[in-house]
Formats: C-alpha cells, structure tokens, sequence
C-alpha cells in the first residue's frame, strides 16, 4: 500500500457532527487498511450509497486516482474540496470503471486543477486522460493545459463509455479543450459510445486561441454522445486559417445529438463530419450560434456544417453571423438525406450571392423547408449584445424573440421532420408548440413569459 494523506472519508450517517473521518495513513498495513474500509463501508452497504474519499492536496488526489485504479476495493468517488491545484505531472489517468472526480462544494469555480506553467510550456499535457467505463468529472475547472484538458480514449482495447463531463469550466488548453480519440484498427466498429458533455463552459479567457489547432470537443469515432447545455466562447485562431469548431464529431462517428448550447465568437460552431471522414446520423437543434462583426482573428466561418455525412438533421437553430468573410451559415456539404428546417439566420450580405446562399446544399441531398433567412436585424430580438454569461440559463433575451410583431418567425416552422422529440422544448426547456404551431429558430415566443417548466432534456 502507498503512502497516503490527507485523504478522508465522505460524510456517512452515524459519524459524528461533520460525518468526516479524517485519513492519515502513514506506513499502514495492508490489514489495517483494509480492515478500516471494510468497517467504514459497513453503513454504505445499508443505504446504497458509493464508497467516496474526500482530499485537499494535489499528492492526495493523485494518489486517491492510483488508489482506486489499482485496488477494486477502493473508494471509487473522490471529492476535491474547494482551493486551486497546481498539477506536477503530465496528467492524471483514470482507468477504474464507475470512478466520479468532483467538486466536493459543487462550486465549479471554487475548485481549480491548474496545469504547470501554462498553457504554452505542455509540461501538463493533459489534466485527466479517461480509460475506463462510466467515469463522471464535475464541479471543477480545468485549466492552463498544454493539450487538451480531458482526453477520452475510443480506440481499442480501452474503448471508454459513457463519461459524463458535466458542469466543468475548461479554458485556456494549447489544443481542442476536450478530445475522444478515434478507433485504432476499424472506425465503423469500435467507438467510444453514449458520452455527455453538458453545462461546461469551454472559453479562451484571452478573447483568442493560442495557435490553429484548437477546438471545444473534437471526438473520432464516437458514437451516441450528448452535447447539451454548454456556453462555447473565443475558439478563434490567431494565424493559418481557421480554428476547429467548438462542436465537431466526426471520423465516422455517429448519432450525436447537439441540442441547446449557446456559441459566442468561434470560428466555426458546429461540425459533423469532414470531407475525408464523414458522419452517420446527428441531430443538431436548439442552438444559439452567434458571431460579430469584429472577426478578431481573421478566420471566422461556418457557424453550422455537415460533410460527407448521411441522415444528419438540423432544425431550430438560430444564428448571427455578421463578419465579413465569405461563408455560408449553415452549409450542407456532399452529405445525404439531410434535413435543414426552421432554422433562423442572420447573416451580413456582402452580396447578393452570399445571403441567397446562406443555406448552402453543395452537392448533397435533403429537405430544405420553413427556414428565415435575412441581413441582421437587431429588432426582431431583445438583445443581439451577448451577456457576461457563463451558463445558457443566463441568456436572458439576448437572440430571443423581441414581441409578438416578429410574424415572420412566430408559428412558421414546419412539424414536418422526422422523430421530433416528445416533448419538444426550445432553448430555454419551454414547450412547443406556445400558440397556433411551431416558432422558427431556438426560441419560441411566450407572450406571457414565465420561469422554464422544469423539463429536462435528459
């Protein structure tokens, strides 16, 4: 058994006022050790409950990581309590099966895993690399990486399933912030499957990325992920060409589901597929994606894509594209079957060719049906100034529909798309329809506003 400090029990009933036992495990036996876990585990086996260890030190949490990789029998959630780590390794590996990492306060902001030296020197390349099933990591930021921040392994034999990355703040990585890596032998059979990813904020703190290649989360080969609920910000690159989008599955990933994100001043927003390895199903629905005019760094794109893809959908979206470069806003490219519907875009008319082709099918096929395309217009909306806002339940009226005058919006979208969701909420979790049909965009327009109904999309 290693050294181990600082490590301490969770809160279990019967322990005391705090419910907290603390760990100083000096040169234990094994016996000792473990005959401490059994009988500390004996009021869990009555409620259910997971074994947990808390720390408050980086060697703590490092060694409660190895703890439970190397030993079944080992607490498999580890609580951080609230304070800034400064990582001296190149990552931290996860490879126990049902481990969950979190913020003990559930303060994301409150508890901080810090690469070494920034995000240029790499010396922390990675803050946690998953392989292992059923790994949740919450509460925390990650920052300062000189890779990516969480990076998920699909490739055979680890093949990680189903983590759940939720309520993280990840900024400031020298690569794409959060990465699921491709199949190493045959793409179409094996996969990293039914992961989340959902109400993080991934933001370049520095208005700009560091280099090219950068992204929010980029997965090959993945297949049933969830990205929900997430704020994107600042994914620009600042030389070459443009940086990846803040959303993009591809290398014949398939059947993700993007829904209800908000995407303030990336390059490009959201991407299935590429043109040298494509995308088998997908919805992509509800999503805010706004860009200025400003184009900071000189690349701005696409805000919403598919490539060489088959069956993907895109419905109920709304975007703001206002910088100047020559690209459509959402771009249906050599990919089948693909359904564009309900969408609303605004976006600068450079010239009579750019906004006809706002919506732009490039050799694909697929219904393009009750979308609105127009310049900018900022009074169709209450607000097209993005908030100071680090969640989507912030959004306040910020490209949602100004008033019951915006009629070419209000009850013009279209049922007429296949396997809608029931129910089917809007940006904000309210029901559709709210009136005579369905609102084309994100929003839809309540004239009586009221708190969301407690719908979840999960």
């Amino acid at each position: 058994m290693r050294k181990t400090q600082n490590l301490r029990a969770t809160d279990r009933p019967g322990f005391g006022k705090s419910g907290i036992r603390i760990l100083n495990l000096f040169r234990a036996s094994d016996f000792g050790i473990r005959a401490f876990a059994l009988l500390t585990a004996l009021p869990l086996s009555v409620t259910g409950l997971p074994a947990a260890v808390t720390v408050n030190t980086v060697d703590a949490l490092k060694a409660a990581i190895e703890e439970a990789n190397a030993n079944p029998n080992a607490d498999a959630t580890i609580l951080i309590e609230d304070g800034t780590y400064h990582l001296k390794w190149a990552h931290l590996w996860i490879a126990r099966d049902g481990m969950t990492i979190t913020g003990k306060s559930s303060n994301r902001e409150a508890v901080i895993l810090r690469g070494e030296s920034g995000m240029r020197s790499g010396k922390t390349e990675f803050i946690f690399q998953v392989s292992a099933d059923d790994v949740t990591i919450s509460d925390l930021t990650l920052e300062d990486v000189g890779s990516h921040a969480v990076i998920i392994h699909g490739e055979a034999p680890l093949g990680a399933d189903r983590t759940v990355l939720r309520n993280l703040v990840i900024r400031d990585t020298f690569q794409q912030m959060v990465k699921v890596t491709p199949a190493n032998s045959d793409p179409q059979k094996f996969f990293s499957e039914g992961g989340v990813l959902e109400d993080c904020l991934l933001e370049y703190t520095a208005g700009i990325g560091p280099q090219v290649d950068i992204g929010g989360i980029d997965a090959h080969g993945a297949k049933d992920w969830i990205v929900r609920r997430n704020v994107f910000k600042n994914i620009i690159s600042p030389s070459q060409s443009s940086a990846e989008h803040a959303v993009h599955f591809w290398s014949w990933s398939r059947g993700t589901l993007v829904e209800n994100n908000l995407i303030i001043n990336c390059d490009r927003g959201i991407g299935l597929g590429l043109s040298i390895s494509g995308h088998i199903g997908g919805v992509i629905r509800n999503n805010i994606v706004f860009h200025d005019s400003r184009n900071s760094g000189g690349f701005a794109d696409v805000s919403i894509e598919v490539l060489n893809s088959d069956g993907a959908q895109i419905y109920n979206n709304t975007v703001w594209q206002a910088h100047s470069n020559c690209s459509a806003a959402i771009k249906n490219f050599e990919s089948k079957n693909v359904t564009i519907a309900n969408n609303l875009v605004q976006m600068r008319p450079d010239s009579f060719w750019n906004l006809r082709q706002a919506i732009w099918v490039n050799n694909g096929t697929g219904p393009v049906l009750s979308n609105a395309i127009t310049a900018p217009i900022s009074r169709w909306f209450g607000s097209v100034t993005p908030p100071a806002l680090t969640r989507v339940s912030e959004v306040g009226n910020f490209l949602h529909t100004r008033d019951a005058s915006i009629t070419q919006v209000i009850d013009k979208g279209t049922t007429n798309i296949a396997n809608l969701p029931v129910p089917f909420i809007d940006f904000d979790g309210h029901r559709r329809p709210k009136g005579k049909g369905i609102d084309i965009g994100a929003d839809q327009f309540r004239r009586v506003q009221s708190p969301p109904q407690g719908l979840k999309l999960d």
